[in-house]
């Protein structure tokens, strides 16, 4: 009767870690990105 149990879990835990990959890499674009031309937050020279 704990199957269900994990499966919420899991299901919980997926859709947070796709949260924390999705916002490490908008991090990740907004700092590694900066010097790269067509970054989103890069000022247009």
């Amino acid at each position: 009767m704990e199957y269900p149990v994990y499966v919420t879990f899991f299901s919980v835990l997926g859709r947070a870690e796709r949260r924390c990959q999705i916002v490490w890499s908008l991090l990740t674009c907004s700092f590694a990105g900066a010097p790269y031309k067509g970054s989103p937050f890069q000022e247009p020279h």
